[in-house]
């Protein structure tokens, strides 16, 4: 199984981080190897389903989720289709005053990739405690702009 829990403060509104998150189809201008992202099928006003392409040379996997938007506070990422037999995320957002926001990552997964799970578990948890401080680095690409 692969867990991923991490949370940091983001000087900003929690709009902003909201929008950040929601904004999939720029996913592969700020995350490393992620060769696509998109939106695949809106479902309605708070929910669609959404697409990660990771490449990784030997290893290219597409994760499809269902996204569901509670505004500006969560996302919740259910697993439709992908490399995993199961994968759930959260998204919680909490804001802190005007220019501060506490943000939560969960994720929980196992994977479904025979022998090369135990590489694929590796590469993966390199991610770990590295996404928001990646949104971040975002944030001040942005303002920097």
């Amino acid at each position: 199984m692969i867990y991923i829990d991490e949370e940091k403060i983001c000087p900003t509104k929690a709009a902003e981080v909201y929008s950040w998150i929601c904004d999939i189809e720029n996913y592969k201008t700020w995350i490393p190897h992620c060769s696509d992202s998109g939106i695949s099928k809106k479902i309605n006003e708070h929910s669609h389903e959404a697409y990660i392409t990771m490449d990784l040379g030997l290893w290219e996997k597409k994760l499809l989720t269902r996204n569901t938007y509670t505004a500006a506070t969560t996302v919740k990422m259910e697993l439709v289709k992908g490399p995993f037999r199961t994968f759930e995320g959260l998204w919680t957002l909490e804001s802190l005053g005007e220019n501060s926001t506490r943000v939560r990552l969960q994720i929980q997964a196992a994977l479904q990739l025979g022998f090369l799970e135990p590489a694929a578990q590796l590469m993966i948890s390199q991610y770990r405690g590295q996404l928001i401080a990646l949104l971040q680095r975002r944030f001040f690409v942005e303002r920097s702009n």
